[in-house]
């Protein structure tokens, strides 16, 4: 099950159709008897676009503290020309205003993504002929313009992003260097404007370091993962990490080690993800350790003495697909992936840490039909409740499904976000501070033509 470089490069976005997917989650529990009722209910889905002519892909969404959302995407206006990028938002107690372009450039724009700080101001980063720009919306006043964040000439792609209390943001990406291999970079926004020149996070030029994946607490600590490897073809990936301590700034090595749990060139650790909360931060890998099943592992950061915690190993159970990892502001750490039954790639599983260290699963798992499952996600509050959506086959199509849970009453059972006829993939979630959750996927119509979804939990 491992991936080389180009279709790790958008491993995301074929997850859905491969039934390999990522989950972030927060908590434990999940089957056995049926929990309470959520407080609160996902609404009706609603298309976001008023062009249903051309084709969207994988959108994004943040949340802010008031429920304002904003959601972003990438078009093509006809096949065979460049993509641009759009965006939506949702103004709390007047609804979705109209959608527009946020970009006007020459080449495609792919890959967004979006953060929200604490002060309301939203972010947007993607790639954009081998560069990577972002553009800031401030409610009430707009746009600021796009602006490019990197300075390399080739090879700029896949932007990780996460912001803080304060407005301040980090950006990291992959650049392909003057050697042929692809490092990382990244670049932190304050909230008074300007971007940082890009810092180099890894410090071989001669080994491939991609996929990064970046979290941020509300103090404004911040860390980057990604993963290396020395071929990305068949070579074995490694799992990485370099924090950002606020002002102090990077903490980079001499030599970046590697984060995983068997040893690197060897034992397989791929698909590392990220997040961090003012408790402190969790990573998340599957690994083939001494040729084994892939399983997933966990290290924990502690913020203040600024050390990762041993590998540990969160299930023993067959084979795992990219598990993802989440942790709340009490310090209860979670990580949740699609497992293999034996025939398919057809069950969500979860598992809670304690601050003890001890990893408890899931005795069932969290969907409830026997479908292929895909590209899955969840968001989780800083309080623990969690908005979890996936993709699953329902015997006919792909269809979008949920599942909430809450600290005090477990998941709830799923339910179907949507009833379009058409297939819909790469469901993306986000919940704020207040429990509010906006949930958003692209679908296709009669004619085959891939539109932009959106459902809100309030």
């Amino acid at each position: 099950m491992h991936f080389a470089h180009l279709s790790y490069s958008t491993l995301s976005r074929l997850l859905a159709a491969a039934a390999l997917g990522l989950v972030l989650a927060c908590g434990g529990g999940g089957g056995g008897s049926t929990p309470p009722p959520p407080s609160g209910a996902w609404g009706t889905a609603q298309g976001l676009e008023t062009n249903l002519l051309s084709d969207s892909y994988y959108p994004q969404v943040a949340v802010d503290g008031t429920g304002r959302a904003l959601v972003v995407w990438f078009r093509f206006s006809r096949p065979g020309v460049p993509a641009d990028l759009w965006a939506k938002v949702y103004e709390p107690g007047q609804g979705w205003q109209p959608e527009g372009t946020i970009e006007s450039m020459e080449g495609d724009a792919r890959n967004p993504v979006v953060s929200v700080g604490g002060d309301g101001t939203f972010l947007v980063a993607w790639g954009q002929a081998s560069s990577i720009w972002a553009n800031r919306y401030i409610p009430g006043s707009g746009w600021s313009g796009p602006l490019q964040i990197s300075t390399g000439t080739t090879g700029a792609d896949l932007p990780a992003l996460a912001s803080d209390a304060a407005g301040n943001a980090i950006v990291a990406w992959e650049q392909l260097n003057a050697s042929g291999y692809y490092e990382v970079q990244a670049s932190r926004y304050v909230s008074t404007g300007i971007w940082s020149n890009p810092v180099v996070l890894c410090t071989s030029t001669a080994t491939n370091n991609f996929a990064p994946q970046v979290a941020m607490d509300p103090a404004g600590n911040g860390l980057v993962a990604w993963n290396r490897a020395q071929d990305t073809e068949t070579s074995p990936y490694a799992v990485c990490a370099v924090p950002y301590r606020a002002g102090a700034g990077w903490q980079i090595p001499a030599s970046v080690p590697s984060l995983q749990a068997g040893v690197e060139g060897m034992d397989d650790a791929y698909g590392c993800s990220l997040a961090m909360s003012s408790a402190g931060a969790v990573l998340g890998w599957a690994e083939t350790l001494n040729g084994t099943n892939y399983h997933p592992y966990a290290r924990i950061w502690n913020t203040a003495s600024g050390t990762w915690s041993a590998a540990a190993t969160v299930s023993t159970a067959l084979d795992c697909s990219v598990p993802q990892v989440g942790i709340d502001a009490n310090g209860k750490v979670h990580s949740a992936w699609i497992q293999y039954s034996g025939t398919l790639w057809n069950d969500i599983y979860v598992a809670s840490c304690t601050p003890t260290g001890t990893w408890i699963v899931s005795s069932q798992p969290v969907d409830a039909l026997a479908g292929t499952v895909g590209g899955p996600s969840l968001s989780v509050s800083p309080a623990g409740s969690a908005s979890l959506v996936w993709n699953q086959w329902d015997g006919t199509v792909f269809s979008i499904y949920s599942s909430r849970y809450e600290p005090s009453r477990g998941w709830n059972t799923p339910v179907l976000l949507e009833t379009e006829a058409g297939a819909a993939y790469a469901p993306a979630v986000r919940l704020n501070g207040a429990g509010k959750a906006f949930a958003t996927w692209y679908q296709k119509d009669t004619a085959s033509t891939r539109h932009i979804y959106a459902c809100r939990w309030n």
